[in-house]
């Protein structure tokens, strides 16, 4: 059985007991860019995600059989794909590969590479150690990436590794004589290279805009939500 997860959904709902009969919705979700990226029909998926979640201790079983009962609405795999790609909700094992694998291939530095999505005997790590392999640009010493691959601790989610690895390719330090400085794969992935300066992960975790001084109630749910907004720049 596979499970999804509504991301960042303890930093949102704190209960004192699991199952309460009321969710906490904040109005920043009105602005969240990718939430609006995705089809109406997905945006109320993931509300109604957030409220399974408060009940699964966010273990929401991804079976849309399932999801289709609880909901009252017909839900297709492709309704929660467009969440999973847009990070709203975290998906485990071969199905979250599957789902993030049509966004991760426009990224790859040859799009003529098919990824290879392994049998149901892989594991999660496996699959997304190897769409990390095909957009990574430099190929060398694969062995030692993929150790580096386990080993690595506070990795981002593949999805986000491959936007970094991506706006990387255009920094003068991978693009000049022809990549000569592009650090190995092992090397990158020991060093967490995907927090450097130069890459946009920073981008990708920045909480929306801390709301104006005219709307005091939504700048203490901002405050609840995402801590000091001197921490990320604002005010």
């Amino acid at each position: 059985m596979q499970f999804l997860k509504v991301k960042n959904h303890d930093l949102y709902q704190h209960y004192g007991t699991r199952n309460p009969p009321w969710v906490k919705l904040y109005r920043v979700i009105m602005g969240d860019y990718d939430l609006r990226q995705v089809p109406v029909i997905s945006r109320l998926c993931f509300i109604y995600c957030t409220i399974l979640a408060s009940e699964t201790d966010n273990r929401i079983p991804f079976d849309c059989n399932f999801l289709s009962d609880r909901m009252g609405m017909k839900v297709t795999e492709p309704v929660i794909s467009v969440l999973i790609e847009r990070g709203l909700l975290l998906a485990s094992g071969a199905r979250r590969v599957l789902a993030i694998e049509e966004k991760c291939s426009s990224l790859l530095s040859s799009s003529e590479i098919p990824l290879q999505i392994s049998g149901p005997k892989s594991n999660g790590h496996a699959d997304e150690f190897e769409i990390f392999w095909e957009a990574y640009p430099r190929k060398v010493g694969k062995k030692k990436a993929r150790v580096a691959w386990r080993s690595a601790k506070d990795k981002p989610d593949v999805a986000d590794i491959i936007k970094v690895i991506d706006h990387a390719k255009k920094t003068e330090q991978w693009t000049k004589e022809n990549g000569q400085f592009i650090p190995h794969p092992s090397t990158w992935l020991n060093e967490g290279r995907w927090s450097d300066d130069h890459t946009i992960l920073p981008s990708i975790i920045k909480p929306p805009p801390f709301p104006p001084k005219t709307d005091p109630i939504a700048r203490n749910q901002w405050r609840q939500a995402y801590g000091d907004p001197r921490t990320f720049g604002y005010e």
